[in-house]
Order: structure tokens, then C-alpha cells, then sequence
């Protein structure tokens, strides 16, 4: 198992993603070598949990312009995933700019086939989505966003890495280390 989280403004984005890869066969066995976390284009944040070929492959084989917004980089895996096994278990969530410089986030999923489903950042909101760790994560981003005396990129960024750091304590299957990147 593994966490992405994902919190953004209309004006900011943050995504931090864990180090956690597990034997599926044997959850004892588990390495913390594995980012999830990563710039996929100067506007767009992607976090990949699941299947560790699938991540991998995904990550070396996408072709995308630097300045590629986030509908462009979702065409491109929705094509990528187009051919992904039944059998494939993966969950992407992408926080980025679109073409009239929205934030926005989108998740593609095995649930949904590979099928984008899109979030719009409006103006006022915070929003934030995560991907697959047994302990739920939802509870704790909301208590320390209430305790946020404001909301920068910094502060969100410092958020997300306590909020990792609290889930690895009592979920085994997610690393305290992990990275945490932003897109303004």
C-alpha cells in the first residue's frame, strides 16, 4: 500500500506521496525505495499508487510537453491506460492547470476503468483527495487544516507531511519518509 495526498487552492497545489512498496504476497516484506510523487509537466503534479510495474512504466513511458496542462497530460494517460490489464490495480491523482489556468485536480483509477473524473478549484476553496492507505487520512487533513492559522503553499505543504507522518504510525503499509511538491 501507499498515500498520495493531494491539497490545492485555486491558487496553489501540493502533493506528497510516500516511499512504501510492499510484497503483495508477504506484507511484512516492504521497501522504502519507491517515490510517488513527481512533476510530470511544469504545471502539472502526479501521484501514482498500485501496481509497481504499472507506476514504472507509466512514469518512463509518458511523452509530454514540459508546458502541457493537466487535460493534455489525462488524454495521454487515458490512451497509455487504454490497453492496461483487468487485473492492473493502480490509482493516479493529478493536480494541475488547465488551458485557462484553473487549478484542477483529476484521478484516474482501475475503479473507473482508467476514466478521468475532474475536480475544479474554485476561487475561496480548498480541496483535497488521497489514494489507498488502509488508515484513512480524511479526518486528520481536516483536523489539521482547522488548526491552520493560513493558507500558504508552505503551510499546506507542512500539512501534508504531518498528515503522511500520522498515517505511517499505525499503518505499516506507509513510509514516514516521503516527498512533498507544489505547482503555484
Amino acid at each position: 500500500m501507499s498515500l498520495t495526498i493531494a491539497i490545492a487552492t485555486a491558487e496553489f497545489a501540493v502533493m506528497s506521496g510516500d516511499y512504501r512498496r510492499v510484497n503483495v504476497g508477504n506484507e511484512s516484506e516492504f521497501y522504502d525505495d519507491t517515490p510517488k510523487a513527481f512533476h510530470i509537466t511544469d504545471h502539472v503534479l502526479i501521484g501514482i499508487t498500485g501496481d509497481l510495474r504499472m507506476s514504472i512504466e507509466l512514469r518512463t513511458s509518458l511523452n509530454v510537453n514540459k508546458n502541457a496542462k493537466i487535460n493534455a497530460v489525462v488524454r495521454v494517460l487515458e490512451k497509455a491506460l487504454a490497453t492496461a490489464p483487468t487485473d492492473a490495480y493502480c490509482s493516479i491523482i493529478l493536480a494541475g492547470k488547465d488551458n485557462k489556468g484553473r487549478m484542477k485536480f483529476a484521478q484516474l483509477s482501475h475503479e473507473t476503468n482508467f476514466k478521468a473524473r475532474f475536480q475544479t478549484i474554485k476561487p475561496g476553496e480548498i480541496k483535497w483527495l488521497y489514494a489507498y492507505s488502509f488508515v484513512e487520512p480524511g479526518e486528520l487533513i481536516e483536523r489539521e487544516y482547522e488548526e491552520l492559522n493560513e493558507v500558504t503553499c508552505a503551510s499546506v505543504s507542512a500539512l501534508a507531511r504531518k498528515v503522511n507522518e500520522e498515517v505511517a504510525e499505525t499503518d505499516a503499509r506507509v513510509s514516514r519518509k516521503c516527498d512533498v511538491i507544489y505547482i503555484t
